[in-house]
C-alpha cells in the first residue's frame, strides 16, 4: 500500500472535478500553463512543463524532438492510467476525433499510444456531421454530435484527449461510449487548460 501511495505522487495527475455527470472521473498529467504573475491574471501565464511538451509534439510534428514529446506525453498519460483506481478494469480506449476526418488527431495519435500500452483495443467514433465542430467554439452544443458504431455492453471506457477545456467534447463522446452500451466512461487528457 506504501508503494502504491509513493506511485501515486510520482504520477503527478490531477483530478478534474466532474461538472457533467457523465464521466464518472477525468484526470489531467498536468496543467497547459500556470501563472506568471498570480496579480496580473491570465495575460500572464507561462507553459508547465506538459504544456511545453504538448506544444512541441503537437505543433512540431515529424521533428525528433516532437516524436520524443509525444512518447513521453503518451508514457505518462499510461502511466497514471495505471496506477489510478478509476481506471482499473477499462476495457477499450476511445479518442476524441479531429475536426479534419481525413487526418489523424493529435488526439487519436495519443489514444492509439494508449490502447497499446494498456493493451486495449482502440474503438472508433465519428461526427455524425462528417466534421467535428470547432473547438474554439465554446458554446457549441456537442451533446449528440457524436456516434461509437461498437457495441462497448458493459466496459468502463478511456475517452482520450489532449486537452481540458470546458469537457465537452469529452462529455459527447461518453454520451457515445454509454449510448453504444459502455457502463461507465472516464477521461484521460495531457493537460487542463486554466480558466481564463
Amino acid at each position: 500500500m506504501a508503494q502504491q501511495a509513493t506511485l501515486m505522487q510520482d504520477a503527478d495527475f490531477i483530478e478534474i472535478p466532474n461538472e457533467c455527470g457523465v464521466l464518472t472521473a477525468t484526470l489531467a498529467i498536468g496543467n497547459y500553463s500556470e501563472e506568471a504573475d498570480p496579480e496580473a491574471g491570465s495575460r500572464h501565464r507561462r507553459r508547465t512543463n506538459v504544456g511545453a511538451l504538448l506544444n512541441a509534439a503537437k505543433y512540431h510534428a515529424g521533428t525528433l524532438t516532437s516524436d520524443d514529446a509525444l512518447a513521453t506525453l503518451s508514457s505518462r498519460l499510461i502511466r497514471a492510467a495505471q496506477i489510478h483506481p478509476a481506471f482499473a478494469g477499462a476495457a477499450a480506449v476511445i479518442a476524441t476525433p479531429g475536426s479534419d476526418t481525413s487526418v489523424e488527431s493529435f488526439s487519436e495519435r495519443l489514444a492509439k499510444d494508449v490502447s497499446l500500452g494498456l493493451e486495449l483495443p482502440l474503438v472508433g467514433v465519428r461526427s455524425r456531421f462528417g466534421r467535428r465542430r470547432s473547438a474554439k467554439d465554446k458554446h457549441a452544443k456537442r451533446a449528440g454530435d457524436y456516434t461509437i458504431d461498437t457495441d462497448l455492453s458493459g466496459m468502463r471506457v478511456v475517452v482520450v484527449d489532449d486537452v481540458f477545456d470546458t469537457g465537452t467534447t469529452l462529455s459527447a463522446v461518453a454520451q457515445a461510449a454509454l449510448q453504444a452500451g459502455a457502463d461507465e466512461c472516464v477521461g484521460l487528457v495531457a493537460a487542463r487548460r486554466l480558466p481564463a
